[in-house]
């Protein structure tokens, strides 16, 4: 009876997959910065907002965000890796093709990379904000 249901169960869900709207593609990346979890966080903040999803913190490391109404959810964590990396982890799902799953993780993966080479646009929009402030006071 087991054997029987499981190849029900399977054949079930891939017909109500391929008529329903209801399916989602999903892509999973990952990829390894020197750079801490912290940081880590504030840099997928701002591939999120680069690449234009709306996001919030699941407190930690972890962010989500989504797109188009929700037609595509992201999910970014970031997790120390030994000698002092920190390893992203980004999941992707859409109600797109694979392939638009698969290229989205592809989009915010790279932000992510340039962001984190780019340290020294960090310490020059860190230090215009501070002088910024100082004049304002």
């Amino acid at each position: 009876m087991v054997r029987l249901r499981v190849p029900f169960v399977v054949l079930t869900l891939t017909l109500l997959c391929a008529v329903s709207a209801w399916c989602l593609s999903m892509a999973h990346r990952t990829q390894t910065v020197t750079t801490s979890p912290e940081r880590c966080t504030r840099l997928a903040a701002r591939a999120f907002e680069l690449e234009g999803y709306g996001s919030s913190s699941a407190g930690g490391n972890d962010l989500y965000g989504s797109k188009d109404s929700f037609s595509t959810f992201v999910c970014i964590m970031c997790n120390l890796a030994p000698s002092g990396l920190t390893q992203v982890n980004i999941v992707v799902a859409t109600e797109g093709t694979p392939d638009a799953a698969g290229e989205a993780a592809e989009r915010l993966q790279r932000r992510i990379e340039e962001l984190a080479r780019d340290r020294d646009r960090d310490r020059d929009r860190d230090r215009d904000r501070d002088r910024d402030f100082d004049r304002r006071r």
